[in-house]
């Protein structure tokens, strides 16, 4: 049996005309100029500060280019990226509501998920939300379909609203959620996934001078990092974590691991986020990895 998780309604917004890859490219951090159909590449989208206004990926289609996220940010991104289009050959929707989302642990899974339904003409691409998982977006048209799908056990699957799996999965990934662990207050450095998510060769893009010279200081105020406990701590997010009486941080997500350790992730301080630090939350000590 296929294993995942039910997500129901991400962020896409559906970029379309011969330019799309240009637009995207001129509001992205990472290189989006040579995608092909089928390619993804994780991306922040920047505002002309270099502040955060989102984070997800670019998937190429042969007809467009979407960029999917946390779900709830289609009313706020699609003016932005409208205001740049101006005599570029591209229109910006939001496509959210088209599609529910299925994130499969493995992609094999997910394709065989796409060919046993080929009649739902779902979309189907890899993603690093877990390691090796595969992402189908199904129609909504067909949400009874797949309602009865999953209520008949054809595939097992964890729904979202439990949190636990499908956060101990992108925990796992180091995989911040965009309205969660980041927002507009965060500079794209502060996720600390420069190599996977941040182009440093390309060229000019919206916020890119804010981007360019902090690489070149070579150091940010304050990082997501991941943190490991004996067990997970009972507290409400976010946490204020606090050092010698000194706030150094907040813990942003927490989830309960399959040997019932805690994993979670946490912005904190500079002082504080190097590898091997330790901080106590309720009494459970976390450690820095």
């Amino acid at each position: 049996m296929a294993r995942g998780f039910f997500i129901g309604e991400l962020t896409i917004l559906a970029i379309t005309g011969t330019d799309r890859l240009k637009i995207a490219n001129n509001l992205c951090t990472q290189d989006l100029k040579t995608l092909k159909p089928g390619q993804i590449a994780e991306t922040f989208v920047t505002d002309v500060k270099g502040r955060t206004l989102s984070h997800g990926f670019a998937l190429a289609r042969e007809d467009a280019l979407w960029f999917i996220s946390s779900p709830g940010q289609g009313a706020r991104l699609v003016p932005h990226f409208d205001r740049y289009i101006i005599r570029e050959d591209a229109a910006v929707q939001d496509a959210s509501g088209d599609w529910d989302a299925i994130l499969f642990l493995a992609l094999e899974d997910a394709v065989a998920f796409g060919a046993s339904h080929s009649d739902w003409g779902c979309a189907i691409a890899s993603v690093p939300w877990v390691s090796g998982g595969g992402l189908v977006l199904v129609p909504t048209e067909r949400r009874d379909l797949l309602s009865s799908d999953l209520r008949d056990g054809a595939i097992t699957m964890s729904d979202t609203r439990t949190r636990s799996g499908w956060e101990r999965a992108r925990i796992e990934a180091f995989w911040p959620w965009y309205g969660v662990d980041l927002d507009d207050r965060n500079l794209p450095q502060e996720a600390g996934i420069d190599a996977r998510a941040i182009s440093f060769k390309k060229g000019c893009y919206l916020g890119q001078e804010t981007v360019a010279r902090l690489d070149a200081l070579g150091q940010v105020q304050k990082r997501l990092v991941r943190l490991t406990f004996e067990r997970k701590p009972d507290v409400s997010l976010p946490y204020s974590i606090e050092v010698d009486g000194k706030e150094i941080g907040a813990l942003t997500s927490i989830a309960e691991m399959e040997d019932g350790s805690g994993m979670g992730l946490a912005m904190i301080r500079r002082s504080h986020f190097a590898s091997g630090t330790q901080v106590n939350i309720e009494g459970q000590r976390g450690l820095v990895i």
